[in-house]
């Protein structure tokens, strides 16, 4: 199965998991460059929201989001802004804490990688006029898979606030993942956003390459 058909199959899992998640720009206050960006990757750039509810805690957040081809995020942003230097795919995220029912912070925002090998190499920021995140961090998970992870902590991302646009690089295509916003520090909602998932050829390389070194390693410690 070729890789475009492989990746649609994919993204049309996780969009039906999802239906009804999606909202059009014009259902909340202050929309943003992402979701229009004619220089971003058709199909992979929009709106997603996240809603869930703790007791009397609700949290009703907004991410705007686009992904970016190797050198296009420089047509938009400037071209410094990309950790890369234009040589990967960008992944851009924008929160709005403004949903209609929210009464409650956004803490993080953690978009999934899979697996640990994932070979996302850099994170940053581009500035928007928004919070910038006092945490950002790809920990490792003991299931084999991982997240870029980006927390704001102070000052506090209260209702009507929003981010500055946080992304990472990849040299791998995105696919649509489920991510998850967290508010407060209960509150988890969940919903799809773009993330890089290597191809199976890709994946088969990176762990060949990993038994390699440990392979090596245990090796060069039998002879010590």
């Amino acid at each position: 199965m070729r890789s475009t058909t492989r990746r649609a199959l994919l993204t049309a899992v996780v969009l039906a998991a999802t239906a009804g998640y999606y909202v059009a720009t014009a259902s909340y206050v202050g929309a943003g460059t992402l979701p229009v960006d004619p220089n971003a990757l058709p199909g992979f750039q929009g709106t997603a929201n996240f809603n869930g509810t703790v007791g009397t805690a609700i949290l009703d957040a907004n991410v705007e989001f686009a992904v970016y081809e190797p050198g296009n995020f420089a047509l938009t942003f400037p071209a410094l802004d990309d950790p890369s230097g234009g040589t990967e795919y960008v992944y851009a995220y924008q929160v709005y804490n403004n949903g209609v029912t929210a009464n409650t912070r956004v803490q993080e925002l953690s978009i999934f990688l899979e697996p640990n090998l994932n070979p996302v190499t850099a994170t940053g920021d581009t500035p928007d006029g928004g919070l910038l995140p006092n945490l950002v961090q790809i920990p490792i998970g003991g299931t084999g898979q991982s997240n870029v992870k980006w927390t704001w902590l102070s000052p506090l991302f209260n209702v009507g606030l929003f981010s500055e646009i946080v992304l990472f690089t990849s040299p791998l295509e995105p696919h649509y993942v489920l991510s998850s916003v967290k508010g407060g520090s209960t509150t988890i909602a969940s919903n799809a956003l773009p993330s890089p998932v290597p191809e199976p050829s890709t994946l088969a390389l990176v762990l060949t390459a990993a038994v390699a070194c440990l392979g090596g390693a245990w090796v060069r410690k039998r002879r010590s």
